[in-house]
C-alpha cells in the first residue's frame, strides 16, 4: 500500500519539533516554517526542505526519519546542519 507523503512527512516534523524542545535552552522556541507538504505530489526520492528558526546559535539541528536512532535503511538519522548566527536553519 503506497503511503501519501503528506502521511509520510508528519513523523519527520514531529521529531524534529520533538528534538529542538530537548534543547533546555532558556527562551529557546523552535518555529518550523516554509513547510508546504502536498500528499498529492510526491515520490520515494523527492527532496523535502524543512526550515526553522528560534533555536540558539550554532546549535547542530538533527533530521530524523520515523525514529530518533542511526539510520537503519529505513528509518533514523537522515541529515544535520549547524544553526545560523540569527537562529535560523535549513536542513
Amino acid at each position: 500500500m503506497r503511503t501519501t507523503l503528506m502521511a509520510r512527512a508528519a513523523p519527520i516534523l514531529l521529531i524534529i519539533a520533538l528534538v529542538l524542545m530537548a534543547f533546555h535552552f532558556p527562551m529557546t522556541k523552535a518555529a518550523l516554517t516554509n513547510v508546504d507538504v502536498d500528499p498529492n505530489e510526491g515520490v520515494k526520492g523527492d527532496v523535502i526542505v524543512i526550515t526553522g528558526s528560534g533555536v540558539i546559535a550554532s546549535v547542530t539541528v538533527e533530521l530524523y526519519w520515523d525514529l530518533v536512532q542511526d539510520w537503519d535503511g529505513k528509518s533514523g538519522l537522515l541529515n544535520t546542519t549547524i544553526a545560523d548566527p540569527d537562529g535560523t536553519f535549513e536542513i
